[in-house]
């Protein structure tokens, strides 16, 4: 699976644990996280995935704290977060240095 380019998991109860799991899948260019129990804590493991270009983490309890975990992507285009708990503060937190804005 480490030649895996898209990978949806919206809708399977994957918690924060789960994706400890998922590290190992560097070559990611899309992931779909939807509808799950993830908060802002799973996106630490998110931070390996260095050529994800889109993610989708829309309803779940992510919030603005779990950006910072998400700095390292540098090829992320587009990040979706319909339905979280996410507000307009956390593109301005300072550890991101302003590198998300708002579509």
């Amino acid at each position: 699976m480490a030649h895996l380019h898209e990978l949806s998991l919206n809708k399977t109860q994957i918690a924060d644990a789960g994706l400890l799991h998922l590290v190992g899948l560097t070559n990611l260019r899309r992931f779909v996280l939807g509808s799950n129990a993830l908060t802002h804590q799973g996106l630490v493991h998110l931070k390996g995935l260095t050529q994800l270009q889109r993610l989708s983490l829309d309803n779940t309890q992510v919030q603005d704290g779990g950006l910072i975990h998400l700095q390292p992507l540098m090829h992320l285009q587009n990040l979706t977060l319909t339905g979280t708990p996410f507000s307009a503060a956390g593109l301005g937190h300072p550890k991101t240095d302003g590198a998300f804005t708002r579509a």
